[in-house]
């Protein structure tokens, strides 16, 4: 392993390296702003630690402290990587509380600190609001966060994203229509995109993104924006989808259920334009076998007997259709769809107001939702899910907007629960799986499976991990199949609080089974591993549960190596050895030797941790042990000085 130091990260400059410690974290050195960054990421709503840790004067000070942090991260280049390249910046603490924030999808902590850096810090929002804020959050469509960025600085409407254009680029680009809606509620105007985006088959009208939006809010700013219904194809968009609360809207405005597009404006082929030209809005239903779009056009006064160019009515078109309700499988298959993963694969979701008080975490709502007993019913119904989209392949081309889908039946508390954990939702989750065993009378062992919970580890949702295995503690010593057991998949994914959690609740450190060990360098050990954590729980449930030894780990070498005060307190109060030197065997670093003479103080010394070596004198530490090379601490604190130029 190569020395890292301050001394090789050049001010100011983008760096690349190779790291095994989270997004958001200091690269080398001890985190001096780590209770900001904890009281960031809160489990509470009302961020009561982080509002009186802002009200301490002495937290200016430190909020303005710029330190080199870990600000991109390069996917692994394998699933047992220990390590992947990251990029390293200095940021300001502030910086760093905001971005974690985002990260954990805490909109009250982005305004609080916001409000604390122009009050207190005398900032401009527009140093905090740049690229790499805004960009993950529009990435992972988090609209309350964007709001929250765009409220406090208003120019972030229009950020230069780079090559990925304006904010309303991205967020058409990775079809995040919530973020769209917020972007136009603050007078971004729909025309102003920069880039080409995927278009409706029926016209270059922008108004079937409303359609594609769940609700009505994205259409009514549409309209506002000068699209008008008449010609824009939306209600045959709708139609042909199944959005039948989008179609209600339209109808409700306007729009005429027997409306004949124009050829020049669709999409296709001569004949293709020829022949939708000579569709109308039934048609459309008809094709996808929407029946209760088609239900709905008929009680609106749609005809049922217009011919097409192919002289054939509706319920010919109907009959002629390829794909029906009837023809989907029971088990997993392949599809053809325009929809995304945790969607209804065909129709309309049922379940539609649920779907949006979860997703909306409208606490209110859903608890309301909830107490209706038709609801019960409603929830165990099962439609057909996409739970798997693929990505486009040059060798298995689609339609524009089209990919190859699996799917198969769930019910649509099982999808509901999935998409609001996967985006975050804790306190929606716990309701949800409360009425699950409450009201439904299920075993939560039936909702709470590898396809529900590989996902929320993977998106690091740490909140609702806990929500889950609250609610069910056998999470904990789940069956993943290839994946192993659940200790298995938050070892192999390093997410530390997960892994504390599912120790927390009984299972034995030493029960991996797919050697996915984790990786200390000083040596292989999971207290090691530990030492990198974040704070110091993880450690706790290691030693004071589990009974692991401390001495011969090299936690205590690892701590001192990267200046984690914390944690090395608390091992200096179970008996490290202050001045133990490790075997060789087991080392897995490359100057194995070498580390193999070092003691604590050493490997302090080796990064300059000054308050480290501190620590570890006024627990008695030697300071005049030589390794192989002759060398004491001081003489390595010497040679790091001359390195950096001090």
């Amino acid at each position: 392993m190569t020395d890292l130091t301050l001394a090789v990260l050049e001010p100011g400059k983008i760096s690349s390296h190779e790291s095994s410690l989270p997004l958001w974290s200091v690269f080398t050195g001890p985190d001096l702003a780590l209770p900001l960054i904890e009281a960031s990421t809160p489990r509470d709503a009302q961020c009561e630690a982080l509002k009186a840790l802002l009200a301490n004067p002495q937290t200016t000070e430190l909020a303005l402290e710029q330190q080199n942090v870990i600000y991109h991260e390069d996917h692994p280049r394998h699933v047992d990587a220990r390590t992947r390249t990251v990029r390293v910046l200095p940021f300001s603490n502030l910086q760093r509380a905001l971005n974690k924030a985002a990260v954990y999808n805490c909109p009250e902590a982005i305004r609080i600190l916001l409000e604390f850096a122009v009050e207190e810090c005398r900032l401009q929002a527009k140093d905090l609001v740049d690229r790499t804020l805004v960009i993950p959050v529009i990435k992972k469509g988090q609209d309350k966060i964007f709001k929250s960025l765009v409220t406090a600085y208003p120019p972030a409407l229009s950020l230069n994203l780079g090559d990925r254009g304006l904010p309303l680029d991205f967020a058409l680009d990775q079809d995040h229509l919530n973020i769209v809606t917020v972007l136009l509620e603050h007078g971004v105007d729909i025309r102003s995109t920069t880039k080409p985006f995927r278009r409706s088959r029926w016209s270059e009208s922008r108004l079937f993104l409303g359609v594609d939006d769940y609700g009505t809010r994205l259409s009514e700013l549409l309209i506002e924006q000068g699209f008008p219904i008449a010609g824009s194809g939306a209600l045959h968009h709708a139609a042909e989808g199944g959005r039948t609360v989008a179609m209600r809207f339209l109808i409700e405005r306007g729009a005429r259920v027997n409306e004949f597009m124009p050829a020049d404006g669709i999409q296709g082929n001569e004949s293709e334009r020829k022949l939708l030209a000579s569709w109308t809005p039934m048609h459309a239903a008809a094709s996808k076998r929407q029946l209760d779009a088609m239900a709905l056009l008929r009680s609106s006064g749609a005809p049922d007997d217009i011919l097409d160019a192919h002289s054939r009515t509706p319920q010919d078109v109907l009959n002629q259709s390829e794909r029906t309700l009837d023809d989907l499988k029971s088990l997993p298959s392949i599809y053809a769809s325009t929809r995304g993963i945790w969607e209804v694969l065909l129709g309309e979701d049922f379940a539609l107001p649920l779907t949006q008080a979860a997703l909306a975490e409208d606490v209110k709502s859903l608890q309301q939702l909830l107490a209706d007993p038709k609801t019960i019913e409603l929830a165990l119904m099962e439609q057909h899910t996409i739970y798997s989209r693929d990505e486009p392949r040059a060798d298995k081309p689609m339609p524009e907007g089209w990919s190859h889908v699996s799917a198969m039946p769930y019910t649509n508390l099982s999808r509901i629960l999935t998409r609001a954990a996967i985006n975050g939702h804790a306190e929606a989750v716990s309701l949800l799986l409360s009425f699950a065993k409450k009201k439904c009378k299920l075993r939560l062992s039936s909702l709470i499976d590898r396809m529900f919970v590989v996902p929320i580890v993977r998106a690091r949702q740490t909140a609702v991990f806990d929500a889950v295995v609250t609610a069910y503690p056998e999470t904990v010593r789940l069956n993943l199949g290839h994946w192993g057991y659940m200790l298995d998949l938050v070892v192999n994914f390093r997410n530390w609080d997960m892994v504390a959690t599912v120790l927390e609740h009984g299972v034995d450190p030493n029960g991996l089974t797919k050697n996915r060990r984790p990786k200390g360098s000083y040596p292989s050990s999971w207290l090691c591993w530990a030492a990198g954590a974040r704070g110091t729980r993880l450690m706790k449930v290691l030693v004071s549960k589990h009974n692991l030894p401390v001495n011969g780990s090299g936690a205590l070498h690892r701590c001192a190596e990267f200046g984690t005060l914390d944690t090395m307190q608390f091992l200096l109060d179970h008996g490290a050895d202050v001045d133990e030197i490790l075997s060789e065997e087991g080392i897995t670093s490359q100057k194995k030797a070498l580390h193999a003479s070092w003691t604590p103080m050493h490997f302090a010394a080796s990064r300059g941790q000054v308050e480290a070596r501190e620590l570890l004198q006024n627990a008695g530490a030697k300071e005049d042990v030589k390794d192989v090379e002759d060398r004491t601490p001081g003489d390595l604190l010497i040679s790091r000085d001359e390195e950096a130029g001090l």
